[in-house]
């Protein structure tokens, strides 16, 4: 039977109420930090806004190799600071990959568990077998993975790559093995592990199915628009407002009760950066992973001082419309740090 007006779950550790927010604004605290410390990628999805899937690997490797990559001292520094600052989290974000490095991962991993906080990662999935995910699930790590598709052929188009997923069948879908390694050592109904979906022309008609069966699944959907604007692969207004429409009234009938809500992502989720901080491979900090406004150098500032200074910057700018980042008040506010798309 289903429990009508339950509120919808939420990823442990990265989603924060407006209250929680409010509050670590009212007194220039950090709820989340957000640590890019990996340049590199083994996928080249078509929309990333890192620009993964148009840079040369030439390119990727020499970006890598710099010196000027944040090194293990300087991350835990970081995380130190962040605890002083009041965060309850610290995500692994990568502008790449995060588990490229398994060592270098697990490291920061036990640093952030040693203060108590909760580590969180975004990962494309493909280095996830049942070992690194019991591993993962054994050191409180909460998991977002990727699922662009339920069809693999168009999995993998999205994603730029051919057979760099081993498929599984699972839950009546043939997906990644990773959501099924995941699943299996504990993730599921956890809040602990949700998958993230861009919304393209490609898989626009399927999302609604995608976003049941992640429900079915007790795996929390993660479903967002272009971040930024791609004329091949986006999709129009109308079809956004349709989207949103439907997986309102799809949670509405499995028991979840919110506002509709016409913003940069699907279901109950807003945007609101201004409890957290996305620090890059290189030590500069910005107000978030999607818009290049930097607001200070990690190595040289403290990160007391580049918090008061991103709410300021924040507070005269505004917040998000209702389409991809592109809209957003932060983006036309230095729209000329975004790096091209094609």
């Amino acid at each position: 039977m289903i429990q009508i007006n339950k509120a919808p779950p939420d990823l442990l550790g990265y989603d924060y109420s407006k209250n929680d927010i409010n509050t670590a604004v009212s007194k220039k605290k950090l709820l989340i930090l957000l640590l890019a410390y990996n340049a590199r990628c083994n996928l080249k999805c078509l929309f990333c806004f890192t620009n993964q899937g148009t840079r040369s690997s030439m390119e990727l490797e020499k970006q890598q190799k710099t010196p000027e990559l944040l090194n293990l001292k300087e991350l835990k520094w970081m995380i130190d600071q962040s605890v002083d600052l009041g965060a309850k989290s610290v995500c692994l974000y990568g502008e790449g990959e995060p588990l490229l490095n398994k060592n270098l991962f697990f490291k920061l991993v036990s640093h952030i568990n040693h203060h108590g906080l909760i580590p969180i990662v975004f990962t494309n999935g493909t280095l996830v077998d049942r070992k690194t995910a019991k591993k993962l699930f054994n050191n409180n790590v909460s998991v977002v993975g990727k699922l662009y598709s339920l069809d693999p052929e168009i999995n993998e188009y999205l994603t730029g790559n051919k057979n760099i997923y081993e498929y599984v069948n699972f839950g009546s879908a043939q997906v990644p093995s990773h959501i099924k390694h995941l699943v299996d050592v504990g993730y599921a109904n956890s809040n602990r592990f949700a998958l993230h979906t861009v919304i393209t022309v490609k898989n626009y008609l399927e999302i609604p199915k995608i976003w049941f069966w992640e429900r079915e699944q007790g795996i929390i959907p993660r479903v967002d628009f272009l971040y930024l604007p791609n004329e091949k692969l986006d999709i129009t207004e109308e079809q956004r407002k349709d989207l949103h429409r439907k997986i309102w009234s799809l949670d509405k009938e499995l028991g979840y009760e919110y506002p509709l809500f016409f913003g940069p992502h699907l279901g109950h989720r807003f945007c609101d950066t201004r409890a957290s901080l996305f620090i890059d491979a290189n030590g500069m900090a910005r107000i978030c992973a999607a818009t290049y406004i930097f607001v200070g150098d990690a190595r040289k500032e403290s990160l007391k001082e580049i918090v008061i200074k991103k709410l300021e910057i924040e507070s005269t700018i505004g917040r998000c419309y209702d389409r991809n980042c592109v809209y957003c008040d932060c983006y036309k506010y230095n729209k000329e740090k975004l790096p091209s798309q094609s």
